[in-house]
């Protein structure tokens, strides 16, 4: 199945009401507001057009993206987020189809909007995706043979108190919003390290082989406007600049600190691979 993004195009007639638009600032936030009138029976389809939908065209999955406010400047950014209230316009209609619902001639609908939480890019090939960064660590005990408490080399590192040290890591969150489907990749090559060097593009920033460790996904389902089923799944890799299948060599360490990581060899004299390597072009579009 594709995955093909569409760029938003409204199709009802509509016009601005006054005093709209309502614009406000924030030092971390643009959000404003607008009031349009339709035609009561195109208020649904102007609804959906405006929020953005996903739909199913062909065996590729196909999402339209939402409404934009401006199509450049400082509030260039900001997407059709909500729609509502929805309100009957003017008079009531003579003869109604629904006979259980009032029905208008016009109706008002206040739209708002904001920036999504995740990029929006015209580029067909790239899908909806958040990133960010998050530092984490890991203990490592270090060896306590020929360290000692002064400098005399009187007082030996006992066993029962080895020195410790933390190695820095962060974690790469990265969530692809509204996909119709869970890839295989993101259960089977939990616990893998990549193959290849991984380029983050919002990041700008690049990962060489065996630095980043797949974690255990999130996978939360959504429903569309149209009653498809949508993920959005994050993924957590931990990055380590040493590699995951370097290993500290706990003896192995200078006067200032700094340990000594490589490669485990069998008795055979074969390269170890504690962590498998996987392609993971499947995981980052």
């Amino acid at each position: 199945m594709g995955y093909v993004i569409k760029p938003n195009v409204v199709t009802v007639s509509y016009e601005e009401l006054s005093p709209s638009p309502d614009e406000n600032f924030a030092e971390d936030m643009l959000t404003t507001a607008r009031i349009f009138k339709c035609a009561w029976s195109d208020r649904m389809t102007l609804v959906k057009e405006l929020l953005g939908w996903t739909e199913i065209v062909r065996g590729n999955y196909v999402f339209h993206l939402p409404h934009k406010y401006q199509p450049e400047g400082l509030l260039g950014s900001l997407y059709c987020k909500e729609v509502g209230p929805v309100k009957g316009f003017g008079a009531l209609v003579d003869a109604p189809v629904d006979t259980q619902v009032a029905e208008y001639n016009d109706a008002t609908l206040v739209v708002r909007y904001e920036s999504p939480e995740f990029s929006v890019n015209p580029d067909a090939a790239i899908p909806l995706i958040s990133e960010s960064i998050e530092p984490t660590s890991e203990f490592l005990t270090l060896s306590h043979e020929n360290i000692f408490w002064d400098n005399a080399q009187a007082r030996p590192v006992q066993g029962t108190e080895p020195p410790a040290r933390l190695i820095h890591m962060f974690d790469w969150v990265y969530t692809i919003h509204r996909l119709p489907y869970i890839p295989p990749a993101l259960i089977y090559l939990t616990g893998y390290v990549n193959s290849n060097t991984i380029y983050s593009r919002s990041l700008n920033m690049y990962f060489a082989p065996e630095v980043l460790l797949l974690g255990n996904p999130s996978m939360s389902r959504e429903y569309t406007s149209l009653g498809l089923t949508m993920w959005s799944i994050t993924v957590r890799m931990t990055a380590r600049e040493t590699g995951w299948n370097n290993f500290p060599e706990a003896k192995n360490v200078d006067s200032n600190g700094n340990i000594w990581w490589g490669h485990l060899y069998d008795d055979s004299g074969v390269m170890m691979h504690p962590y498998p390597l996987a392609d993971f072009s499947n995981i980052i579009i």
